[in-house]
């Protein structure tokens, strides 16, 4: 797969206003899951920003990406990094898995906890619409949401959301 102009073709598609939708191989998948892989020693932003791309914009939800998923979570990259990393993990680890019929590896739960408390507010309010779709599993964090819910959301409107979302789920704890 060449990286490079996969990207330049979803970009050109979105600016189009069309809507990307990759088809990728198992020989693509374990390309991709092999650069995100190298990318964790050997980061370079514009590459894992092509990667994620290709990834946030494929039909094939595959969960062998996960381990790469989380390790650059775990890395605490940029915040717009992180809502990139945060938006494939929905896809790739919850939505795959639950394609599959399981459950979201605690791995990822621990990481979503610990994303809970990050001083930007967009991958806070990111951070819950993944663990919103989590279903049952979202049962994990509800102590946590409970102490992190905004109470001033005038003037941030990430903060503002995430109290929504917060108040959503707690009402389907109730």
């Amino acid at each position: 797969m060449d990286f490079k102009s996969t990207f330049d073709k979803i970009i050109s598609d979105l600016q189009k206003g069309a809507r990307p939708q990759l088809v990728l191989s198992e020989a693509d998948i374990i390309e991709l899951n092999d650069r995100l892989n190298h990318l964790t020693s050997n980061y370079q932003e514009q590459q894992l920003v092509e990667v994620l791309c290709i990834l946030d914009n494929s039909r094939t939800l595959s969960t062998k990406f996960s381990c790469a998923l989380v390790t650059h979570i775990k890395e605490k990259r940029s915040s717009e990094e992180l809502v990139m990393l945060i938006g494939v993990a929905r896809r790739h680890i919850v939505e795959a898995s639950h394609k599959q019929g399981n459950r979201v590896d605690f791995s990822f739960l621990e990481v979503l906890k610990e994303l809970l408390h990050y001083e930007n507010s967009e991958v806070v309010e990111w951070t819950l619409r993944v663990i919103e779709g989590l279903g049952s599993q979202s049962r994990f964090f509800k102590a946590e949401v409970k102490k992190i819910k905004p109470r001033f959301t005038i003037f941030d409107g990430h903060k503002k959301a995430s109290k929504e979302i917060i108040e959503l789920m707690q009402g389907r704890w109730k």
